[in-house]
């Protein structure tokens, strides 16, 4: 008998199985904010319930962009910069802070998106390799004669900036990182021109940006 019982609660708990998150019935108390594919679910349920406000429509950037890096990355500093709102409480810190420090990589998953999935690796290094071999030249070519250092360095970033132009324009995404009621997030862009981190908040059925935390144009 003993063993019967054990069977039956451990069938029914099989039954019990978690429905799968979908953009259709997307639920944000069962979110699991460390699964990646609840994460690119979120994702596309933040930007089809997005509110424009005045700063701007992020949908609107996104659906003018060809490429999105495939990379989600967490950003340290965003903790930083919310430890000086007093309204947030200290298990929200705390909450935050662990998906900050989880050290799981998360993916923009391609069949979620209707742009091109490039890798953000690659971008980032081929970048870092252009400027610092630039970089050397540039030095060599000012010992020289500085007029053509600077003759040279418009030309190679003209270049640079058309060979570029194939992959723009391009849209990066970082991790959503929730507050422990999951009705705040703080979501985080950039593209080639600007970046912007701010606070989102879910009222009467739509995200609604409540505060800039971070941004910049280029």
């Amino acid at each position: 008998m003993k063993y019967l019982v054990i069977i039956l609660v451990f069938l029914i708990s099989c039954g019990k199985k978690a429905e799968k998150q979908t953009l259709e019935n997307f639920d944000l108390e069962k979110l699991d904010v460390y699964n990646n594919d609840q994460i690119n679910t979120f994702i596309n349920s933040f930007l089809s319930n997005y509110q424009p406000d005045k700063e701007g429509n992020l949908s609107d950037v996104l659906v003018r962009s060809k490429f999105i890096g495939n990379k989600l990355r967490k950003d340290s500093l965003t903790l930083n910069r919310i430890k000086s709102d007093s309204l947030i409480s200290e298990e929200d810190l705390k909450f935050i802070a662990k998906q900050i420090n989880d050290k799981k990589e998360y993916y923009v998953d391609g069949k979620y998106f209707k742009q091109k999935i490039f890798s953000s690796d690659s971008l980032k290094n081929e970048n870092l390799k252009f400027y610092e071999r630039e970089s050397k030249i540039i030095d060599s070519l000012f010992k020289i004669n500085a007029d053509l250092a600077r003759e040279y360095d418009t030309k190679s970033r003209f270049e640079y900036s058309k060979k570029m132009r194939k992959i723009s324009p391009y849209f990066y995404i970082d991790k959503p990182i929730f507050f422990k009621d999951k009705k705040r997030v703080i979501f985080s862009y950039s593209n080639e021109c600007c970046s912007e981190t701010s606070l989102y908040e879910f009222k009467n059925k739509k995200w609604r940006r409540k505060t800039v935390l971070s941004s910049y144009i280029t």
